[in-house]
Parts: structure tokens; C-alpha cells; sequence
């Protein structure tokens, strides 16, 4: 944190409170964050932990690859690398990339996936269909960048990756 915010932070006294190392870190110039661990509620989790993994109906020969996150944030949370890595790796013909979340891609990013068939984006995914995705997948991927300089970005905590190893389904994390 810079400038006029960390100045009227520190001038409150207010205590950070956060759900990972990493957003301590970065508020550290406050002063010690308290640390809290993030929660499902148990509907949630009971949801996560019945999901149905690679229903036989439909089941598509293609490595089915999902990631989540809020649909803005797709630079942070490294959509473009993960497309460049699908294209670099010659995987394009033989998967099938979901991503999911709530909100709209940023506009250019929205125009390139509409030109690639491997890639489908489903915005303001409910639970149920979520648990069902989650399911589904083959990999779950979550890309985000970690970027010291600005614009800062980096994953606090990540509740996705632990929602879809809670559905089974193995996970590629970010640092």
C-alpha cells in the first residue's frame, strides 16, 4: 500500500485483518495483520464433497480444464498465460477450457476466447452448476500472476482451489 491510503490507515490505527500470508504481507508497512481462516458454510461443503465426478453422460473425450474467478480480474488472475500455455503445450484440439465466475471479461479479452472453440466462459455461475463444473473437470486451474509492482496483484488465499479438492478434482495452484 502506498500514499494516501496507508497514511489514513496508519492514522486510524486500524488493525488488518486478512485470510493469508501473502495479504499480510502486503499490508505489513500497517503494522501485524491478523490472520483469519476462510470458511465454507457446511451447506457448501456438503454440496462440494456429493458432487457426481466425470458423469458418464456426455463425457467428452477432451481434457475438460476449469478455472474460476471473478470475470474482471481474468489479467490477474492470469487467463491470458493460461491460454498461451493450452496453444504452447498443443493442447488446443484436445481440451475444452471453462471459465467461470461472476461479472464480464474485459472487453479485448472477451473478443480473443469468442474466436477459440476450445474455450467456453460462463458468467454468473450458480452454486449447482458450479458443484457440476467442479465434477466435471479434469484439472481445475487457478493462474494467478504475483506482481510486486503495479498494478500489485497476487492470490490471498484462493477458496477455489480448496472448493474443487473438495469435489475431487486435482488442482494447478499459483505460487
Amino acid at each position: 500500500m502506498r500514499g494516501l491510503s496507508a497514511a489514513l490507515l496508519r492514522r486510524v490505527q486500524a488493525q488488518p485483518l486478512t485470510i493469508s500470508r501473502y495479504s499480510a504481507g502486503a499490508t505489513s508497512a500497517l503494522g501485524s495483520a491478523l490472520i483469519i481462516r476462510p470458511g465454507l458454510s457446511r451447506a457448501w461443503f456438503d454440496s462440494l464433497t456429493a458432487v457426481d465426478r466425470h458423469p458418464e453422460t456426455g463425457k467428452s473425450a477432451a481434457l475438460q480444464f476449469l478455472t474460476v474467478f471473478r470475470l474482471d480480474d481474468a489479467v490477474s488472475k492470469g487467463l491470458p498465460e493460461l491460454l498461451a500455455a493450452i496453444v504452447e503445450g498443443d493442447l488446443a484440439d484436445r481440451c475444452v477450457l471453462t471459465v467461470a465466475g461472476s461479472g464480464e471479461l474485459p472487453t479485448e479479452l472477451a473478443s480473443t476466447v469468442d474466436h477459440l472453440p476450445w474455450v467456453r466462459v460462463i458468467h454468473d455461475v450458480s452454486d449447482v452448476a458450479l458443484s457440476r463444473l467442479y465434477g466435471e473437470a479434469d484439472v481445475f486451474i487457478l493462474a494467478t500472476r504475483t506482481r510486486s509492482t503495479s498494478p500489485a496483484s497476487g492470490e490471498g488465499f484462493g477458496i477455489v482451489l480448496v472448493e474443487a479438492q473438495l469435489a475431487g478434482t486435482p488442482v494447478v495452484a499459483p505460487a
